[in-house]
């Protein structure tokens, strides 16, 4: 058996810390993010992402998709609302992130 490489680890680290750090972000605009294990069933498949509840934004995530993949959901909901995400957020984001966003907010709101 062999052990995941420390590399690794820390990735999964940072993916999950950029996860929250987006997902805060989206509750601040009025988004609710909801990161669970999306059920399944036979003859029905569920998959991330929005829809309103009460009136209200959600963003489901499913937390048994890969980090990437909960990733990709959570940049385009914040690229879907297109206002600027400061740059006290951007700098806390890896590099690979942060440049999902150069462009985003260029007409958007804040």
């Amino acid at each position: 058996m062999t052990r995941p490489h420390a590399g690794a680890a820390h990735s999964e680290k940072v993916k999950e810390e950029a996860v929250r750090e987006l997902s805060a972000f989206l509750s601040s605009h009025g988004v609710v993010v909801r990161r669970e294990e999306l059920k399944r069933g036979p003859g029905w498949r569920v998959m991330s992402g929005g829809c309103r509840v009460e009136g209200k934004p959600v963003l489901f995530v499913d937390r048994r998709v890969s980090l990437d993949e909960q990733l990709d959901v959570v940049i385009e909901k914040v690229k879907a609302l297109a206002v600027i995400v400061p740059h006290d957020i951007l700098e806390r984001l890896p590099a690979a992130i942060r440049r999902h966003f150069e462009t985003v907010g260029a007409g958007g709101k804040e």
